[in-house]
């Protein structure tokens, strides 16, 4: 999955695995990482690694469990989405249609939050 988003780790299975180990195989938590790698194309995957641990750490030492899994996938997400994700939280229901959505964000149902 990592290598599908992030295809320059193609070449690194070894540490591509770790990350994923790291990730604790949860795709949500590998879709975003493969994401972070993606944005920083001078990073290698032992440098996301090393960021990874250290985010990781902190994280975990700071805030209980289930509170440094939403900071960890939200940390890298575009503001608005960012700012969608925390509306969400408004939203009384369990699912949520386009235009629930659009009127939570102020936005028109067909735009993006890119």
């Amino acid at each position: 999955m990592f290598v599908v988003a992030a295809e320059r780790a193609i070449d690194e299975p070894s540490a591509v695995e770790e990350l994923v180990e790291l990730c604790g195989r949860l795709p949500l938590a590998i879709a975003i990482i493969a994401r972070v790698y993606t944005e920083h194309p001078s990073w290698t995957v032992a440098d996301l690694i090393a960021e990874t641990r250290d985010s990781v750490l902190r994280l975990f030492a700071e805030q209980n469990s289930v509170a440094a899994a939403f900071d960890v996938s939200v940390r890298y997400l575009p503001a608005a989405r960012r700012r969608f994700l925390t509306l969400l939280g408004l939203h009384p229901g369990t699912s949520i249609d386009p235009y629930a959505a659009a009127a939570l964000t102020g936005r028109d149902h067909s735009v993006s939050l890119g």
